[in-house]
């Protein structure tokens, strides 16, 4: 464990947030939300959405989300 304190994080959370944000920008997002809600086996992506939103907390990194957006929710 002592070698994993030795990585460069400022380095890998750029590359990350590079890599995130060019393929965010290179995706058609009218596409992505017709071909999600129509079309065959619509029922059970609609069902699977709704269950990642019902149990929010449960996702990974979600609880990021609601720590951000609780200030102004309140």
């Amino acid at each position: 464990m002592a070698s994993a304190t030795r990585l460069p994080m400022k380095s890998i959370a750029l590359t990350t947030a590079l890599v995130l944000s060019f393929g965010a920008s290179r995706m058609n997002v009218r596409n992505l939300i017709t071909t999600t809600f129509t079309g065959p086996g619509r029922y059970s992506r609609i069902a699977a959405l709704a269950i990642i939103l019902a149990n929010l907390k449960n996702v990974p990194f979600a609880w990021h989300v609601s720590i951000l957006f609780l200030p102004a929710l309140l």
